[in-house]
């Protein structure tokens, strides 16, 4: 393969989506203008649909050995009941964004991927077969050729600007957030600087250990004009934030470092024009909560990663690197959406405290319970999958539930069945021996055979590389297995087609 896939930015979603890339054997050079990783990276949560995700390919594990579960889940701070979800669903984590972009950046040079820092793209030329991606750097102007860039460089991208992308939305210019880090000692910390509410202000406060001895801690206010989001937060105004919204003063040492946020809500038009497409921040930008934001540009990357590794090696079906935007782009409008609905229920006071008690009463209700989890959980996202046999019952477009299953090897988990980076067609027929032959797609997908669980109602699914289901069988035999096949992982090999028994 003598192409080359080039990203801007090495936050998150071009980390994520470089090691996708570089996993399926496709060269990757990812720029960014920061000369080393920035220490004051604001992100502090990612929600179970993004543990899913990074679990798929192993990630977690460091993940799990530095930070612990996030305990609980919420809507604008009233807190959900995640036992109620119905399915099995991984539990989301406290992980500090700069933990998750140091393990996302060892994963993605470990396989290859080239990691040129200091660099700013500053321009790009779209032509039939290439992107001429213009930028400058402490060595100089240059420019770099690239089969497609992707721009995953935050909410004010160059490559959307250069693209001429649009970028509408919306700001209250009187919702105004600080975040930092100071150092407590946890045993002696007051009760109100623990935790996340709405206080009786409306404004709201979280405060969570991000490390040993470290505290993150937010504070939004809306009751008045937010200074701009680049003047410096003084230390003096941060402890008097933290002392108004809770009424107790923080004992800490000073802060690591401080920074300004507001509610921006802003979507792009397009995640895809031509060789040029968009995730994470580059894409949609919304108040932060539920560590939304840092979640959706993950799934960003999971979904775009396989199809343009698909795209590179030649075998990706018609429309495939177009459903990115068919699939994704509604999902980032959902968010932006829901960000924004949380950000109205927290102020006035007077005015929201009575539509908080509503929603409060219609959580007591089960299906209304999970619908809230899903949305803020990010394991809800259903893609739509092509009309046939086997594409319309629960499971599918949805990833499966979160469970272990038993293979001839023993007990896994079945996003473990991921970690390659291509579909797998999990047979659950308790005898591995009667899986399908897939010769007409063995570089593609993978075949487990597994004992069959309650827990997933088929006795087969075909699992897409980024783990959401694409077909699963509805009783005996695999009808419409060889048209899901084609239909999402191409045309068989020219020595074998269809499904073998």
């Amino acid at each position: 393969m003598n192409g080359r896939i080039v990203i801007a930015g090495a936050g998150p979603a071009g980390l994520m989506l470089a090691g996708e890339l570089a996993l399926a054997g496709v060269p990757v050079t990812v720029m960014d203008p920061l000369t080393e990783r920035s220490p004051t990276a604001p992100g502090m949560a990612i929600n179970s649909g993004s543990v899913e995700v990074l679990d798929q390919r192993g990630l977690m594990d460091d993940i799990r050995e530095e930070t612990f579960v996030f305990p609980g889940a919420h809507f604008s701070l009233i807190w959900l009941d995640p036992t109620r979800r119905g399915q099995p669903r991984a539990d989301a984590y406290m992980v500090p964004q700069t933990l998750l972009e140091e393990i996302l950046e060892r994963r993605a040079t470990a396989l290859g991927v080239e990691l040129r820092r200091g660099q700013r793209v500053v321009g790009l030329t779209e032509h039939a077969d290439r992107v001429e991606v213009a930028y400058d750097g402490p060595g100089g102007p240059g420019t770099l050729r690239g089969d497609y860039l992707v721009g995953c460089d935050g909410a004010h991208s160059a490559v959307r600007t250069c693209a001429g992308i649009g970028f509408a939305g919306t700001e209250d210019p009187c919702c105004g957030g600080v975040v930092g880090d100071v150092e407590v000692d946890f045993s002696e910390l007051a009760r109100e600087h623990l935790g996340a509410y709405v206080a009786p202000t409306g404004a709201v406060y979280t405060g969570g250990p991000v490390g040993p001895g470290l505290l993150r801690v937010i504070t939004i206010r809306f009751d008045r004009p937010a200074p701009p989001h680049d003047a410096p937060v003084t230390v003096e105004e941060f402890f008097a934030e933290v002392h108004e919204i809770t009424g107790t003063g923080l004992a800490s040492g000073p802060p690591r470092w401080l920074s300004r946020f507001g509610d921006a809500t802003r979507h792009a038009e397009r995640y895809r024009q031509g060789r040029v497409l968009l995730a994470g921040d580059a894409a949609h930008v919304s108040y932060p909560v539920n560590g939304l934001g840092l979640s959706t540009a993950l799934q960003d990357s999971a979904n775009l990663g396989w199809k343009l590794a698909a795209q590179m090696r030649g075998w990706a079906p018609p429309g495939l690197l177009d459903s990115y935007h068919a699939e994704r782009h509604p999902v980032g409008a959902r968010v932006c959406r829901d960000a924004r609905a949380q950000a109205y229920l927290s102020h006035p006071p007077e005015r929201v405290t009575a539509l908080r008690e509503i929603l409060g009463e219609l959580l007591a209700f089960d299906d209304v319970q999970r619908y809230f989890l899903d949305m803020v959980s990010g394991a809800g996202d259903r893609y739509p999958m092509l009309p046939g046999p086997g594409t319309t019952g629960p499971l599918v477009g949805r990833r499966p539930p979160y469970v272990p299953v038993r293979t001839a090897d023993g007990e896994v988990d079945v996003v473990s069945l991921l970690r390659g980076g291509r579909g797998v067609l999990l047979e659950l027929c308790g005898d591995p021996r009667r899986a399908p032959d897939l010769a007409g797609w063995k570089d593609r997908v993978e075949v487990v055979g597994a004992e069959p669980t309650a827990a997933i109602p088929a006795t087969a699914v075909l699992l897409r590389p980024d783990g959401h289901v694409a077909w699963a069988a509805p009783g005996d035999g695999h009808p419409g297995l060889t048209e899901a096949l084609t239909a999402w992982f191409g045309a068989p090999l020219s020595s074998a087609a269809g499904v073998t028994a």
